[in-house]
C-alpha cells in the first residue's frame, strides 16, 4: 500500500514528474559531483529507467535513489562509483513487455496469454490488458516463451532476459488451436480470480439465433445463468435481481444509456464492430462504477493496419456493411461499421394490419487507431444510433340524419392523427495509450455522451355539419434527455509478476432533463377561431458532478492463492447536497488442485442516476434521473462464492451461490403510472430496499466439433417499501424476477462449409400486476362508473416460456472472399408464449355472458411464434 501510495503521489501531484533512463541519470551524477562509473557492459544501464529526475546536493543520496531496487551494488573508490551485480540480496531482475497483436490485420488482442517458463522452475506469466499490453518482471536469465490465443497459432522462442526488453508478437490465425489455461491471472473467465464473469467472443454472438436473425450482445448474455429478461424475444437484460437501468453497458469504456433499437427486439450493437465482451455480474474490478447490477464491457475493432476488408449483410430485418483498412500501413487504420432497417419490410407489414405506420433505424460506429510510436497510441471514436417511428392516419365520415320532429341533415367529419417517437444516443470518445516504463502503462479516455428521446402526437377533427366549419386541433410533445462529459485516467502498474495494481480516477459531468412538455388545444367555428389554450411545462434540469478514485492489486500470495482486494471511493454533487461512498471490492481464488478452483468475493456498488419505468417493459420513454437531495443514490452489497472445475478434457463446470442486498431502489407509487408520471417525477416515486439470492449451475463444452453450453439458475428476488408507502409496506416479488431459468446451446461443425446452432430456453413467468376487484361510485355525469383497485403489486405470475431457436450457416470460399447464407427460425414449434399483457373488466351485456359483471379479464398476446429469417453476407 505503501508503494502505491508513493506512486499516486508522484503521478498525480509532482509537477516535475519525468521518465529517464539511469545511463542519463548516471551522466548527470558524474557531472555533479565529478566522479567516473566503473561497470561491465553487461549491466546496461541504458535500458534501466528510474521514474524521478530529482535526487538532491548529496552524492550517497543520489546514489542511493538512482540504483534502489536494480539489483547493483556501488562502491565508491577515489573518485570512482564502481557497480557491481549485488549477488548478497535477490537476483537481478527485468521486466519483458509489449503488445500482442493479430499478424493479418495488426489488430491487438485483448486476453492473450504470455507464459515465460525456466528448466525445473515453475511457470510465470501475465494476459494483455484491453489495449494489448503485457509486462513480466522476473529475475535475469534464460527461458521459454510462449505466447497464445484462443484460435491462433502459438508462439514458442527461447528468452535470454539480460535487461528490460520490449517484445511485441503477431499471432496467425488457426482455427483448430485453443489457448493455453496456464496463465498468472486473467481479469475474467472460469481461470480468473473473480466469480460471476464470463467473456464472450465475437464468433458465440453472431451464431446464437435471434429473432429476425439479426445477432445481438445482449440477447446472447440471456444465455448465462444469473441473466434474466424482462419480456420474451426482447434484448434487455436483469442480472441478479436488479433493474434494467442497473447495468453498466461501456462502449470502448464510456456508458451508453438506452441501447434498444425497435423497442427491444434487438441492441444498438452491431456484431460487426465487436471485438471482445466481459460481463461482471459480481466480483467487480474497482475501475468500475455507477451502476449495481452488472457491467458490459464491449470493445470494438481498432480497424485493420495491413490491408481493406469488407463485409456486407443482407437480411430480413436490417441491412449491414462494415469495412476497415489502414490509411497509412502499420501506422494509421479505420473501421467503419452501419446498419440501417430495411422500412420497406416493415411498412407492408403494418399496413397489412391495418395500421398506417412505419418505423427506422439505424447505427453508426467509427474508428480511427494512430500508432504514434511502440510506446504511444491513439484512438477516436464516434458511436451514433437512433430510432424513429411516425404514425399518420386520416379517416372520413359522412353521415345522414333523419328525424321525424326535424328536416333532414348531413354531416361531413374529417379526423387526422399524426405520433412521432424518436431516441437514441450519440457518443464521441477519445483514447490515448502510453507506456510509461516496462512495468507501468496508462490510458487516458474524454467522452462526450447525449441520449435523448422526443414524442410529438397531433390530432384534428374538421365537421361540416350542414354547411357550417368547425375544427378542433390539439397537439403534444415531449422530450427527456441526458448528457455526459467525462475524462477518466488509468494506470496498470507490475512491480513483480505477484502485483497487477491498477489505479486511476474519473470525473462526469451530468446534464438532466427528465421531463419537458406542452400542449395546445385550438377550436374554430366557421371560420373563427374561438378558443386555444396552451399548456408548458419545462421541467427542472438538474446537474451533477459525478467523481471517484480507485485502487486495486491482483496479488498471488502463494502458488496456490490470489488475492484482489480493491476500493472505490464515488462522490456525487447536486443540489448543493455531496455523496460520498466507499465502494470496498474483494475477490479471493484458491486453487484446491490444479483441475479444481473455488472463489469468493464482496462487493460493494453505488448508483447515482436511476431509470423510471412503468409497467413490465422498457420503453424509450422511460426517463433517467439523477440523485437529488430528496432522492438518494442506490446502493447495493452483494457475496458470492463458487466452486469449479476443469478436470475434463474440452470441459468447465462451474457452481456459484450469491446473496444480495439494495437500499434505496426507485418505484412509481402507482402502479399504472405512464410518462405523464415523470412530471414532478419527485412527488410519484418512492425509496425502498431490495434483496435476491440464488444459485447458478453451468456446464461448457469449450472444444471439438460439438460444442455448447447448459445452464440454470434458481433465484428470488422481491422489494420493501418499509414506509408504506408501496404495497402497504409489505414483501413484494420484483418485477423481473423468474424463479427457474434453464438453457442449452449446442454448435455443431459438420465441415469447413456448414455449421449449425440450437438453443433451447426455458424460464419461469415473471410478475404482473391485476386489479384484484373493482368498485362502483356515481361520476360528475350521474351514470355509474367502474374502477379498478389494487391490493397488491405484482400478485400474477404469468406462464413459463420456452422456445427453441436454430440456425445453420452455409459458408464458401469464393476467389475474393466468403459468401455465407445463414437460415434460422426462432421459436420453431410456435409456442404462445406471453409478451404483451392487459387487464381489462368484463361486461356481461355486451362481452363476455360467460363471466361475471365486473370480472377481471386478462389477455396474453403472442408476438413471436415460429419465425423464420435469412441473411446474406458477403465478406472480402
Amino acid at each position: 500500500m505503501k508503494r502505491i501510495l508513493i506512486l499516486l503521489l508522484i503521478l498525480f501531484s509532482a509537477p516535475a514528474f519525468s521518465q529517464e533512463s539511469l545511463k542519463a541519470r548516471m551522466d548527470r551524477i558524474e557531472k555533479d559531483f565529478g566522479v567516473s562509473f566503473v561497470y561491465a557492459s553487461s549491466l546496461s544501464p541504458e535500458s534501466r529507467t528510474v521514474l524521478s529526475n530529482e535526487y538532491g546536493d548529496d552524492l550517497s543520496g543520489a546514489l542511493a535513489s538512482s540504483f534502489k531496487g536494480t539489483g547493483i551494488r556501488y562502491k565508491i573508490h577515489r573518485g570512482n562509483v564502481i557497480l557491481s551485480v549485488d549477488r548478497s540480496g535477490k537476483a537481478a531482475k527485468s521486466t519483458v513487455c509489449g503488445l500482442v497483436t493479430d499478424a493479418g490485420s495488426g489488430e491487438i488482442l485483448i486476453g492473450a496469454s504470455v507464459i515465460v517458463t525456466r528448466p525445473g522452475g515453475a511457470p510465470v506469466g501475465a494476459v494483455t490488458n484491453e489495449y494489448g499490453f503485457y509486462t513480466i518482471t522476473i529475475e535475469e536469465g534464460e527461458y521459454l516463451l510462449e505466447v497464445s490465443y484462443l484460435g491462433y497459432s502459438p508462439i514458442r522462442r527461447p528468452l535470454t532476459l539480460k535487461k528490460d526488453l520490449n517484445l511485441s508478437f503477431a499471432l496467425t490465425p488457426d482455427a483448430r488451436i485453443s489457448e493455453s489455461g496456464i496463465t498468472s491471472r486473467r481479469d475474467a473467465g472460469i481461470l480468473s480470480t473473480r466469480p460471476g464473469s464470463t467473456v464472450l467472443s465475437a464468433s458465440l454472438i453472431e451464431s446464437t439465433p435471434a429473432v429476425f436473425g439479426e445477432p445481438d450482445i445482449l440477447k446472447t448474455i440471456q444465455l448465462l445463468p444469473g441473466v434474466q429478461n424482462a419480456n420474451d424475444g426482447f434484448s434487455g437484460i436483469n442480472v441478479r435481481g436488479g433493474g434494467l437501468d442497473e447495468n453498466l453497458i461501456l462502449l470502448d469504456g464510456s456508458a451508453l444509456y438506452n441501447t434498444n433499437h425497435l423497442l427491444g427486439l434487438t441492441s444498438m450493437f452491431s456484431p460487426d464492430m465487436v471485438k471482445k465482451t466481459t460481463v461482471y455480474k459480481s466480483a467487480f474490478p474497482a475501475r468500475y462504477g455507477g451502476r449495481t447490477s452488472s457491467v458490459v464491457d464491449v470493445r470494438s475493432k481498432d480497424g485493420n493496419l495491413k490491408e481493406t476488408h469488407a463485409s456486407l449483410s443482407i437480411g430480413l430485418l436490417a441491412d449491414k456493411l462494415s469495412i476497415e483498412g489502414p490509411l497509412k500501413e502499420d501506422k494509421v487504420s479505420f473501421a467503419l461499421s452501419g446498419r440501417l432497417m430495411q422500412t420497406g419490410v416493415f411498412s407492408p407489414v403494418m399496413k397489412a394490419f391495418g395500421v398506417p405506420a412505419n418505423y427506422w433505424f439505424y447505427d453508426l460506429n467509427a474508428k480511427l487507431t494512430y500508432v504514434i510510436s511502440d510506446r504511444d497510441r491513439l484512438y477516436a471514436g464516434i458511436f451514433n444510433g437512433y430510432d424513429n417511428f411516425r404514425f399518420s392516419q386520416a379517416e372520413e365520415e359522412y353521415r345522414h340524419y333523419y328525424d321525424d320532429n326535424y328536416a333532414p341533415y348531413d354531416m361531413y367529419c374529417m379526423k387526422r392523427q399524426k405520433l412521432g417517437l424518436r431516441w437514441g444516443n450519440t457518443l464521441g470518445t477519445l483514447r490515448w495509450n502510453h507506456v510509461y516504463s516496462p512495468r507501468l502503462f496508462s490510458n487516458l479516455t474524454v467522452a462526450a455522451n447525449r441520449y435523448s428521446m422526443s414524442l410529438s402526437n397531433g390530432s384534428s377533427v374538421n365537421v361540416d355539419d350542414d354547411g357550417e366549419m368547425s375544427s378542433c386541433e390539439t397537439s403534444f410533445s415531449m422530450s427527456s434527455g441526458i448528457m455526459d462529459l467525462r475524462a477518466q485516467m488509468d494506470f496498470d502498474y507490475t512491480p513483480s509478476p505477484a502485483h497487477l495494481i491498477r489505479f486511476g480516477a474519473e470525473a462526469i459531468g451530468h446534464k438532466f432533463r427528465p421531463e419537458s412538455s406542452s400542449s395546445v388545444e385550438k377550436t374554430t367555428s366557421a371560420g373563427v377561431s374561438s378558443d386555444e389554450r396552451t399548456d408548458m411545462q419545462k421541467g427542472k434540469v438538474h446537474y451533477g458532478i459525478e467523481a471517484s478514485l480507485y485502487v486495486e492489486d491482483n496479488m498471488l500470495l502463494a502458488g496456490w492463492l490470489t488475492f484482489c482486494p480493491g476500493i472505490r471511493l464515488s462522490t456525487f454533487i447536486t443540489e448543493g447536497r455531496t455523496y460520498v461512498s466507499p465502494e470496498p471490492r474483494l475477490s479471493l481464488k484458491a486453487d484446491l488442485r490444479e483441475d479444481l478452483f473455488a472463489k469468493a468475493s464482496l462487493t460493494r456498488m453505488t448508483q447515482f442516476v436511476h431509470m423510471l419505468t412503468s409497467g413490465n417493459t422498457s420503453l424509450p420513454t422511460d426517463m433517467w434521473v439523477p440523485s437529488t437531495k430528496n432522492i438518494r443514490p442506490t446502493v447495493s452489497d452483494q457475496a458470492s462464492v463458487g466452486l469449479y472445475y476443469t478436470g475434463l478434457d474440452g470441459w468447465e463446470f462451474s457452481s456459484e451461490g450469491y446473496w444480495k442486498t439494495m437500499n434505496n431502489v426507485l418505484e412509481y407509487l402507482e402502479v399504472n403510472a405512464s410518462l405523464f408520471s415523470s412530471i414532478n417525477w419527485e412527488q410519484n416515486v418512492a425509496m425502498g430496499k431490495g434483496r435476491s439470492f440464488g444459485l447458478e449451475l453451468m456446464a461448457e463444452k469449450t472444444t471439438g466439433k460439438a460444442t455448447g453450453m447448459l445452464a440454470y439458475t434458481i433465484s428470488k428476488s422481491d422489494r420493501v417499501f418499509p414506509d408504506g408507502s408501496v404495497n402497504g409496506g409489505r414483501r413484494f416479488p420484483y418485477v423481473y424476477e423468474r424463479r427457474h431459468k434453464l438453457t442449452l446451446t449446442v454448435n455443431y461443425s459438420f465441415n469447413d462449409r456448414i455449421d449449425a446452432t440450437a438453443t433451447w430456453t426455458f424460464a419461469s413467468g415473471a410478475w404482473f400486476t391485476v386489479p384484484t376487484r373493482h368498485v362502483v361510485s356515481v361520476g360528475p355525469d350521474g351514470y355509474l362508473q367502474r374502477e379498478f383497485c389494487v391490493t397488491e403489486r405484482n400478485n400474477y405470475r404469468l406462464p413459463p416460456v420456452h422456445h427453441l431457436d436454430v440456425g445453420v450457416n452455409f459458408r464458401k470460399q469464393k476467389r475474393v472472399g466468403e459468401r455465407i447464407w445463414n437460415i434460422g427460425v426462432y421459436n420453431i414449434y410456435g409456442a404462445r408464449n406471453p409478451t404483451l399483457l392487459t387487464s381489462s373488466m368484463n361486461d356481461a351485456q355486451f362481452e363476455n355472458p360467460d363471466l361475471p359483471d365486473g370480472a377481471i379479464v386478462i389477455t396474453r398476446r403472442s408476438l413471436f411464434m415460429f419465425m423464420p429469417s435469412v441473411t446474406y453476407t458477403r465478406k472480402f
